[in-house]
Parts: C-alpha cells; sequence; structure tokens
C-alpha cells in the first residue's frame, strides 16, 4: 500500500492543473481566505465541508483530494 500523499499538496497540485488562484476559489467557496492559506501552507486540514467544497471548484474526486490513491476524476 502506497504512502498518503498530503491534502496540502493536493490542492497544490489540483489548483496548478486547474489555473485557479486562492482568490479564485475564495470567490467561489464558502470557504475563508485566511482557512484557504492555512490548507494551502499544510498547518491545518480541511474539514469534511471543505474538502467538498474543494473538490467541486477544482474538479476533482474528494478521497483524491484528501490524498489517497484513487483516481482523481470526479465522478460527474
Amino acid at each position: 500500500m502506497s504512502k498518503k500523499v498530503d491534502c496540502h499538496i493536493r490542492i497544490k497540485q489540483a489548483m496548478n492543473l486547474r489555473g485557479l488562484t486562492q482568490t479564485d476559489i475564495v470567490e467561489k467557496t464558502n470557504i475563508k481566505k485566511s482557512a484557504l492559506s492555512q490548507y494551502i501552507s499544510g498547518k491545518i486540514t480541511p474539514r469534511q465541508n471543505a474538502i467538498g467544497e474543494l473538490s467541486k471548484i477544482l474538479n476533482v474526486s474528494e478521497p483524491w483530494l484528501m490524498g489517497y490513491d484513487v483516481p482523481m476524476e470526479r465522478d460527474a
């Protein structure tokens, strides 16, 4: 079994892939800028509701975003 990737690394990967900035995400979600900054820096791990919002805006699956070795694509 492979090691789980940290959530903050996956958030950064998805943001780069989708061409989104922190400002874009804050404007399109209910996530506060300070919280998003802490998620991206790895200081705190997003709670489930934030994972859900981030996965939608980044168009990735929730388990992938949480660092599991699963496909990145969302199921519709």
